[in-house]
């Protein structure tokens, strides 16, 4: 069993347990006598209520729409089709700002402080350890990844650093998408390419335009 399979069956059983007790607590304050049937289904009901809480895979889609913050995210498709997994590891791009990244932080807000990568960070791989997301009804949810440093940990925000190209991605955002496209037209136009390598294209591109 992989890591993120063990965090999965840990949680949920934390979880189910949790819910399990709280009903059997209801139970209890009502001091009515209930046949196992009705147990087994108040049992099942917990378990239902574990796997709920227990979701860990996100895609951009579910993180747009969230209504509350989210920990142990186990794996998460991004906006461009590229997927992130706890345990995988990903290669930090270019900086997008002139003198640090803009989306890609270092440390752990305790002991060091929080600080923007700076430049020469670019191109480094780092293992990614933990996939969260949060923030508030108000101003909306971020999906952050945290990946292991050599000396503090890294943290991403993923959909931002995809969109400026902080992080290496073999998706692609809506506007590069577009861009692809139109470049593929141009050469279609000169006769460079055919129109059935165009259609195919167009076809895988098309998914990433919103």
């Amino acid at each position: 069993m992989g890591y993120p399979e063990k965090i999965f069956w840990k949680n949920f059983w934390e979880n189910w347990t949790l819910c399990f007790l709280y009903y059997i607590i209801e139970l209890d304050k009502l001091n009515k006598n209930y046949n196992m049937k009705k147990l087994f289904l108040i049992m099942g009901l917990a378990a239902i209520t574990a796997i709920g809480f227990g979701q860990t895979e996100w895609t951009y889609e579910m993180a747009n729409n969230a209504t509350k913050n989210c920990n142990g995210i186990l794996e998460y498709t991004a906006s461009d089709g590229s997927s992130w997994k706890v345990g995988e590891r990903l290669t930090l791009g270019t900086a997008s700002g002139i003198n640090s990244f803009t989306y890609v932080s270092m440390g752990d807000g305790i002991i060091s402080p929080l600080q923007q990568a700076s430049p020469s960070w670019g191109g480094q791989e780092a293992e990614i350890k933990k996939i969260r997301l949060s923030g508030t009804k108000r101003q909306g949810y971020t999906l952050w990844v945290t990946c292991k440093g050599p000396l503090q940990p890294i943290h991403l925000n993923i959909e931002k650093a995809i969109e400026v190209g902080e992080v290496v991605t073999d998706g692609y955002t809506s506007n590069q998408a577009l861009e692809e496209l139109k470049r593929a037209k141009d050469k279609l136009d000169l006769g460079l390419i055919t129109q059935e390598e165009f259609d195919q294209i167009k076809a895988e591109l098309s998914q990433y335009i919103k």
